[in-house]
């Protein structure tokens, strides 16, 4: 019961928390702006069937969908 209070406690308190990336963005723009914004990464570089992937969850309407 402590932890819980403690939790709605911080979640309470203002913050600055925004995403990586911006909502309309695509899948790629999102995954490179995660990389490169938290782990400092140079960019991402995925396998072929990770693209097909990618190309379908867009079809399919995921695109703007949380990452």
């Amino acid at each position: 019961e402590d932890l819980a209070r403690e939790v709605v406690r911080l979640c309470e308190q203002p913050n600055s928390f925004h995403f990586a990336y911006e909502d309309h963005e695509s899948i790629l723009e999102k995954l490179t702006h995660i990389v490169q914004r938290v782990y400092h990464g140079s960019g991402v570089e995925l396998t072929p069937g990770a693209q097909k992937q990618m190309k379908r969850l867009e079809e399919l309407g995921f695109g703007s969908m949380p990452v």
